[in-house]
Parts: C-alpha cells; sequence; structure tokens
C-alpha cells in the first residue's frame, strides 16, 4: 500500500520501500510489541525473492485478557501507543487497521542504509518518514 492510507496527512513519498535489513529489523522490533497485546500474531511470509518492502502486515486474533472486552480487536490508540505509531487509520470491527510509525533519524545506519534513509527524507514531506504497518485483525 506504500502510505496509500495516509493520503490525507502525509505524501506517499514519506513511506519509502524498506530494504530487506530494514524489514527485518522493524519486524524484529515490532513482532514482541504486537504480541504484548493479542494471543494470536501471525506475519505474513514474504516473497524471498522481493528487493524490498512497503509495509509490514500482522495477522492478530483474541486480544490478551483486560486488553479488550470485545475480543475482536485492542484499542487503536493503545496499538498505536505500543508501537510508537504517530498516525493511525483505525478500522472498527474485524478489519484492517495501519500505522504510520515514525523512522529516527540514522535509525537504518547500523543496517548499511544510511544513505538511502537521507535520501528518502529529501524526498519526503518535512524530512520525516515513516514505517507503514498493518494490523489485520480476525475473531476466531
Amino acid at each position: 500500500m506504500g502510505g496509500n492510507a495516509f493520503g490525507a496527512v502525509l505524501q506517499a513519498s514519506s513511506f519509502p520501500r524498506l530494504p530487506p535489513a530494514v524489514y527485518a529489523a522493524l519486524k524484529s522490533r515490532l513482532l514482541p510489541k504486537i504480541q504484548s497485546l493479542y494471543l494470536f500474531v501471525a506475519i505474513p511470509t514474504e516473497a524471498p525473492e522481493k528487493p524490498d518492502f512497503g509495509d509490514l502486515d500482522f495477522v492478530v486474533a483474541c486480544p490478551k485478557p483486560g486488553i479488550n472486552h470485545a475480543l475482536i480487536n485492542v484499542p487503536h490508540e493503545v496499538v498505536q501507543e505500543t508501537i510508537g505509531a504517530r498516525f493511525s487509520n483505525p478500522v472498527d470491527g474485524n478489519r484492517t487497521s495501519n500505522f504510520a510509525v515514525p523512522v529516527s533519524q540514522g535509525e537504518w545506519g547500523p543496517l548499511g542504509h544510511l544513505q538511502y534513509e537521507e535520501e528518502k527524507r529529501r524526498d519526503a514531506d518535512a524530512g520525516e518518514i515513516f514505517y507503514q504497518v498493518r494490523l489485520i485483525g480476525y475473531s476466531v
């Protein structure tokens, strides 16, 4: 989706494609946070031939006890705070919700992609770039 979910508040250029190392680091960082909210969390298998990624998807089901009594989705504000998202595009119920998580300045440097990050910041609105994270909710 590459940022299209946030067209009303951010330009698509604010959501650069993610090199595999950046994608893997983001997945490793966010997976335990999402697992702290839901009993079941899965990440769809990535196509190994992909040179880069537009977003990171989590398939989630069953909020952990005490998080939400509806047993469909954790409140969007809780997910947003837990993963450090600045913006969200929530959909209530059993739906896909999108979150824009800011990329910290220099975050991609240790992963060998500092120059690419800086280039994407120059292209983005106000020099700020984001990861697009999607939660696809299911009830069981």
